[in-house]
This record gives C-alpha cells, structure tokens and sequence, in this order.
C-alpha cells in the first residue's frame, strides 16, 4: 500500500512559530524575537531533472523584544542563507546532509509502531547516537482536506540510561511532516527544554511549532486561518498575508500600523495579494 500525498508540494506553504535570534537585513544586525517563517519547496531553473527539492523561507515575520516589526520577503531566485534538500519515493522522504554527504531517512509514512528510522534533530542523527534509536509509534489515520493521511509520532529510547523520552505534542503527518521542531528537523526529546505544554500559538518558547500548512488558494491543510490570522495580526498589525491578487494594495508604515495612503518622502509598505514590499512614494 503506497501514500498517496505528497509532502515535496510546491503548491504549499508551510509557517513556523519559533522565539530565537536572527540576522535582520534591514539592520544587519542580531535582533531577538517571536519569528513566524512562511517555508516553500522548490525546483529551480535548471533543476527541473534534479532528484531533490529545495526548502526554504520566503517569508519572514519578525516582532523583536524591543517592539520593532521586520516585514523579511526572499524571492524564489534570490540566494537564501539557509535551505534544505529533500527526495521523496513513495512512502519515504529523505533529507540531504551536507555534514555526512549523505541523504537521511527522516519519513516513512507507511512505518509501523516498533519501526526504527534514523530521524535528525538539530544536526544528530538519532540512529548515529550511541545506544539511541528513534521509534515509530502508529496513530490513526487523520482527515486533512478531505482525504485521509497516515500519521505517527516519535519515540526516543536511550538504552544505556533505562529511558524512554517522547514529546507527545509531536506528530509525523503525511503531506505535512513532523509538527514540532521544521521538516527537516523534527524535535522529539523533551527533557531539557521543559514540558512541551509551553510550546504553541501563542506561547513557542525556543522551538520551531508548526502553525499552518496552506496551498496557493488560501485552503489551509493543517491549521486554521482564524488562529493564523490572530497570530499575524500580534506579531504584525498587518493582519492577513494571504489575499486575493486582484484586490487593491494597500500600505503600512514600517510599524507595521495600516495608513490611508503612501506619503511622498515617507517609506512604506505596499501589500498586493501575498506579496510585500518596501517603497519610496515620490
């Protein structure tokens, strides 16, 4: 029996929660924050034949501690400073380590409670650890945008220490991927950062959470768009990204607060559909 979703879905979007430390081009300096990422797959020009997809941010919310909002946008063809690749064949998905030159096994939506998969977090491979081995445990199946999909969650058992560590908030969803840690790097361990109940929404702590998965009509897969417009609207006060091509732009000062129209000599933010940019009215 095969998976009939795909999880390298270039029509996807995939947003991250995450409270961390980040470069901000706008100042070319660290700023600490709340951070929501809008990550997509790509095949590029030229890549078209490639076995592997590129993941990568192409959106970047950012409110700092100090209350100043960056708006980050990276177009397709730009050079990010971070990607992952991933293949995908039937069940199975593997993400390429660069350390390791190597592909890593990171999903296998058709594995069974008992099974033994490599997985990665933060740059270990679990099945590299010694007397560490990452367990699959089967749940249901999940209805997600009409269509059920295959899902489990992950289990690490540390031999040597008599321990079994598990983050039940965690779980491995075909089409979607892991919902705690990012797609390539799923977070399981849930002893050193704490309970697992303080990771969400509205409170991430210092782990990546899965927020919203939605295709390019706006249809959420995984999520809701009431709560991911409540999240952007706190972290913003722009309020909904995701919006109809057509409709008229509307513009923001560099608060972040919406204004009636641009201002000649003021810079701001012009926001047509799901694209934003900075301008300079003239």
């Amino acid at each position: 029996m095969a998976t009939e979703t795909q999880l390298c879905d270039e029509n996807l979007t995939w947003v991250y929660q995450v409270e961390g430390r980040m470069l901000v081009p706008q100042t070319q300096k660290e700023h600490n924050g709340n951070v929501v990422h809008h990550m997509r797959f790509f095949k590029e020009n030229g890549d078209t034949d490639s076995e592997y997809y590129k993941f990568r941010a192409t959106r970047t919310l950012m409110r700092d501690v100090d209350g100043n909002f960056f708006d980050i946008c990276v177009s397709a063809s730009s050079r990010p400073s971070k990607e992952w690749l991933f293949k995908e064949e039937g069940s199975k998905v593997w993400v390429y380590d660069n350390d390791r030159k190597k592909d890593i096994l990171m999903y296998d939506f058709l594995a069974k409670t008992g099974d033994i998969l490599p997985g990665c977090q933060h740059g270990q491979v679990f099945a590299e650890i010694q007397d560490w081995k990452y367990a699959v445990m089967s749940l249901p199946d999940t209805l997600l945008d009409g269509s059920l999909r295959h899902r489990y969650t992950a289990t690490v058992t540390a031999d040597n220490a008599d321990t079994r560590i598990a983050n039940t908030e965690l779980q491995c969803i075909e089409g979607i991927g892991a919902t705690c840690g990012f797609l390539p790097n799923m977070y399981v361990m849930a002893v050193t950062h704490g309970p697992f109940e303080s990771v969400s929404v509205d409170t991430p702590g210092m782990l990546g959470y899965l927020v919203a998965v939605y295709d390019n009509s706006g249809n959420f897969l995984y999520g809701d768009k009431a709560s991911y417009d409540a999240l952007v609207n706190r972290l913003s006060g722009i309020g909904d990204i995701i919006a109809d091509d057509n409709a008229a732009p509307v513009y923001f000062n560099l608060q972040g607060q919406r204004i009636t129209a641009p201002v000649k000599g003021q810079p701001c933010i012009e926001r047509h559909g799901g694209k934003a940019r900075k301008i300079m009215p003239k």
